[in-house]
This record gives structure tokens, sequence and C-alpha cells, in this order.
């Protein structure tokens, strides 16, 4: 059984703009950390002290998340936009120049830059979750497949700037699509007005069990997720074949735009809260094949169907925050969820695979991706009744 077609979620009025100026604004993301590492390994300050800048943008981020989402529930996702987009800009044009001042200097303005990092995955969710019926799920589904392209966009677009100048390049060019993205999206016509606030509370979306289910849900895969990136990586160098790597995560990420295009073309019939336990138990068995191998040649032929499930559980965990939030706190619960988890459960993926890597080897870094999926899976499948069933 069907669902409604991409077109028709397209034909929408104000879905095209609303999705380009989402890509715009969202491509700094994966450009931020490259461009980091490659102004500390070849500037004053070493590749130690940039992971730890990386570290804290994206800890930065994780803090800010919802509440830029929340701000924009309350006042509008114009004001929010066009704010933190002018703010997020000046702070990466600063950044390098930062990293070459030294230390101190860099954790302060990295700190600002993604404490500055516009509210766009909660703005657009929000916005799908405002459509009509049925439109819903398949949009949360393409919003899926937009992340996966834009974090395969973000470092071609930032190689190719290298490439042609410098990685300090690389991070104007990066300010320069948060300012001209949040602005794009910000003046978009059709953009979801703000709704009558539901009461405040001390923890925001976070009293709500669904959020506090999903988030934690999110969190444990974005941290699988992160662990098998570097455990493919240590791989591909291990065996002197650093070029795969690349490659590589492609692949991965295109078997994410392949499983998400084919789970949103499809009405399912059970219920979200089974969909979430279906998805998640699927990416650790997806996943797990690739811990039984340190060669990068096998595992070219593992990372497609291991990339299979991962759009699908954001599209139904999208559905799932949609549901289970009042609409006046969509953009604050898609902010907290997509990317504050996000942020904090790659920065712990991260740290965790690499040390595992350095003691054990690549097929250790990905053990640890596939722990963490399957502690998602339980929690999904543990805590389910706390989920909409709709």
């Amino acid at each position: 059984m069907t669902g409604p077609s991409y077109a028709a979620v397209l034909r929408h009025p104000g879905v095209p703009r609303v999705i380009t100026g989402g890509i715009l604004a969202r491509l700094p993301l994966p450009m931020v950390g490259i461009g980091v590492v490659l102004l500390a390994r070849g500037g004053s300050v070493g590749l130690a002290v940039g992971g730890l800048v990386v570290s804290v943008f994206g800890l930065a981020t994780a803090v800010s998340a919802s509440l830029w989402g929340r701000v924009a529930d309350r006042r509008g996702a114009r004001g929010v936009l066009l704010l933190t987009g002018a703010a997020q800009g000046a702070a990466l044009l600063a950044l390098g120049p930062a990293l070459h001042a030294g230390a101190l200097p860099a954790f302060v303005v990295a700190a600002l830059a993604g404490g500055t990092q516009p509210p766009v995955s909660g703005v657009v969710r929000a916005q799908w979750a405002s459509l009509p019926g049925q439109l819903q799920t398949t949009a949360q589904a393409m919003e899926a497949v937009v992340t996966e392209l834009v974090f395969l966009l973000g470092p071609l677009v930032f190689g190719l700037v290298v490439a042609l100048a410098s990685p300090g390049a690389g991070l104007v060019t990066a300010a320069a699509f948060a300012v001209v993205g949040s602005a794009f999206l910000a003046l978009a016509p059709h953009l979801r007005p703000p709704l009558p606030a539901t009461g405040g509370h001390l923890f925001g979306v976070l009293r709500l069990p669904a959020v506090q289910v999903l988030a934690g849900v999110f969190l444990l895969e974005v941290l699988a997720f992160a662990a098998v990136e570097v455990g493919v990586t240590v791989s591909a160098a291990s065996a002197d074949r650093q070029a795969l790597a690349g490659p590589l995560l492609a692949i991965w990420a295109l078997g994410s735009v392949v499983g998400g295009l084919a789970w949103g073309a499809v009405a399912h019939r059970r219920p979200l809260h089974q969909q979430l336990v279906v998805t998640t138990v699927g990416v650790v068995l997806l996943l797990a094949p690739l811990a039984v191998t340190e060669d990068p040649r096998v595992l070219l032929l593992l990372m497609l169907p291991a990339g299979l499930a991962i759009a699908p559980g954001s599209t139904v965990i999208g559905a799932l925050v949609g549901r289970g939030t009042p609409p006046a706190e969509h953009a604050e619960a898609y902010g907290l969820v997509y990317t504050g988890a996000t942020a904090l459960g790659a920065a712990v993926g991260y740290a965790a695979a690499a040390s595992a890597a350095d003691s054990a080897g690549s097929r250790a870094a990905i053990a640890v991706g596939v722990v963490g999926a399957a502690a998602a899976a339980a929690l999904a499948s543990g805590a389910r009744r706390r989920l909409p069933s709709g």
C-alpha cells in the first residue's frame, strides 16, 4: 500500500522553499569539524586541541538547540533564524583567526558558534508536522533523506573549497551558508506562525514522556553511527587505504537515502511505536556484520545494506515527536531530539570509539556502535508504552 508521493508533498505551498533553506542553513554543521581539524593540525594549537574545539562546538549546539526552538515556538521562527544565522556566521568567520590565536580563544569562539546554531531542524520538522494527514509522514521521510544529503554535500563542498583555496576559506564558506541559508528559510512566505503557548515548565518538552524516550533513542543511535564512522575510517587507514574512507561512508549514507525513500513511499499499517521497534532492531541487525571484518574491501559490500534502516528510523521518530508534543512546542521538541541529541550522541560516540580503536582496533570501535544501537532498540522496546500509539 503506497502513501502520498513525494511530488504531492513538493506541490504543497512553500515546501520547496523550506527544503532549500533548510539544506543551505545546515551545511555548516558537517563543515565545521573538518575545518577545525585541518586548521588545528596545521596551526599553533595542534590536533588534540582541535578535537576539543569540535567537542565544545558540539556541546554548545546540544545545550542551545531546544532553547532556540522554544523561542521559535513562542515568538516565531523568522526573527530567531535571522538572529542566530547572523550570529553564527560572525562566529564562524572568527573561528579561523581564533584557532591561530590559541586554545582559549578557539574554545570561546567555538562555544559561540555552537550556541548560536540556528534551530533549522526544529523549525523545518515543525513545518512538516503542520501538513495535513498522511503528507506529514511522507514529509518526515523526505526530511530524513535531506539530512543525509546535507552530511554528504557539506564535506564535498568543503573539500572543493579547500582544493581551490584553503581550510580557512572553507570556514568562511560555512559562515556564508549559515547567514544566507537561515535568511532564505526565515523569509519563506508559508513559514509556520507562532502558536499560543501551552504553559511554561522548567524542563520544557523534557517533561513529556515521549520526548524523554525519543531523545534517548536518537542519542544512542547517533552514538552508534558516530562510532561506526570512526571504525570504518580507522579500518581504511589501517589497511593503508585511506582514500576508501570517504567512499565507504558515502555508500553508507546512500543506503540510508534508499531506505528512507522506500519507507516514505509506503503507507504503514503498524502503529508508530511498533515501527520504532522494527527500525531500531533493523539498525542493530544491519550494523552487526560490520564488526566482523577489518578489511575495507569487504566493508564496501556491507555498507549499503548497513544504512538501509537509518533514515526510516529517523522518519518514525519524527512522526512520534509530532504526535507526542503539543503543536505549540514542536520546534523545541524537534530541536532537542534532532539537534541536541545528535550533537551529544556524536560527541560521546566519537570519543568512545576513538578510545576503543586506539586500544583494540577498528572492529572494537564498530562494536561500540553495535552496542549503542542495541541499547537504542532496547529502550524503544521497553519504553514503547510511553509513546503515542497512533
